[in-house]
């Protein structure tokens, strides 16, 4: 053998030794990474994640903010639905938005077909879908975040006790002791109110309740001289504190760092109203007051 043979013989070794090295890296790196995990953004309808070895077990329907492990099989829902994932990375703003419409059917091949399923969801092969990168979901990062480690269902929305129009979540102003809550009041009929304000993760309501009196292009200013600044939910209730409507989060923010809150609530309700048009406005809604909560806790975080 020559010595440029022997050389070459020496080199491809060499590549070999490299390509089994490089690959059972690989396998340890795979072996000892954690699935990764898809996080619901919004789910309408009936949507089951099913494991091929479940396909006659019962599933618990998915809901608002719950994490999934993608390698744990397929997701089935029902006509007229919809489900908008995203991987539960924070630096990933990829939106997955499935609609699931008539007529009924299962078009995902590597999905079993599930009995009442009219459309199925490959988890394991979601990045291959064309996604939605949405700013919303980039600039509210820390919203998402929020989701990932306390109870999602705290932010969901209840629904209303009428056919009344609801609160508005928003930003309002305190000044000695006074709060303006036109904002929260934009939208509904000119009138005389009842309101109370809880904290929100209390169970009962403290305190008589507050009249206050919206009309258009005017405050409505309420006297709460032993509220301090913070996020607040606010009920509307009746003369004798029943409940009457609907219910709304909101900060009561300091005259001085009212402008600054306030427009960051705004910019972030716009850049709401560019979400694919398949999320749940509950799901919506609820991101909204994650948000809120941020800002009312982190004067700084008002990207949006």
């Amino acid at each position: 053998m020559t010595a440029r043979s022997k050389q070459g013989a020496k080199t491809y070794r060499v590549i070999i030794l490299g390509a089994m090295l490089g690959a059972g890296a690989g396998a340890l790196a795979l072996a000892g990474d954690p699935q990764p995990e898809v996080l619901v953004v919004s789910a309408l309808g009936d949507w089951r994640q099913v494991a091929p070895y479940q396909m006659h077990a019962k599933q618990k329907p998915v809901s608002f903010g719950q994490r999934l492990d993608v390698g744990s099989g397929c997701l089935y829902g029902t006509a007229e639905g919809s489900i908008v994932l995203k991987y539960a990375t924070a630096s990933d703003n990829t939106l997955y938005v499935f609609p699931c419409e008539k007529p009924p059917s299962v078009p995902n091949p590597d999905c079993t077909a599930f009995r009442g399923a009219s459309c199925a969801v490959n988890l394991r092969k979601l990045s291959s879908k064309k996604g939605v990168i949405s700013g919303f979901v980039a600039d509210l990062s820390d919203t998402l975040a929020r989701l990932l480690s306390a109870q999602p269902e705290r932010y969901m929305v209840a629904s209303s006790r009428g056919i009344e129009d609801d609160l508005n979540d928003a930003v309002v102003p305190l000044d000695n002791g006074e709060a303006d809550l036109s904002a929260a009041f934009r939208g509904m009929p000119a009138g005389k109110y009842y309101v109370e304000f809880q904290a929100v993760d209390a169970r009962t309501v403290r305190g008589a309740p507050l009249p206050v009196v919206s009309a258009k292009n005017q405050k409505a200013v309420v006297a709460v001289p032993a509220l301090h600044p913070g996020l607040y939910k606010v009920l509307l209730v009746d003369q004798k504190g029943e409940p009457a409507g609907s219910d709304a989060w909101i900060v009561l923010a300091a005259v001085a760092d009212y402008p600054v809150k306030a427009a960051a609530f705004q910019r972030a309700l716009g850049e709401s109203a560019k979400l694919p048009a398949e999320m749940d406005p509950s799901a919506t809604r609820a991101l909204l007051r994650a948000y809120l909560e941020a800002l009312s806790e982190h004067p700084q975080a008002t990207r949006p």
